[in-house]
């Protein structure tokens, strides 16, 4: 599950996503989680690869 503000930082190309993989991208909306004030974090476990669950392995 991803940050509700995920999207300000990163484009999902959804038509390149695994079939039945869609849900790895999923958001959580703010109510659900607390982002502790801090910034996206690019460098993070959580973010993904360029070509994770992708159809083919280019970005």
């Amino acid at each position: 599950m991803g940050r509700a503000d995920r999207d300000d930082h990163v484009t999902i190309n959804w038509s390149n996503v695994e079939s039945g993989l869609q849900d790895q991208f999923d958001k959580y909306s703010l109510q659900m989680i607390d982002h502790l004030d801090t910034d996206y974090d690019y460098g993070s476990v959580m973010h993904y690869a360029p070509t994770a669950f992708s159809k083919v392995s280019s970005t």
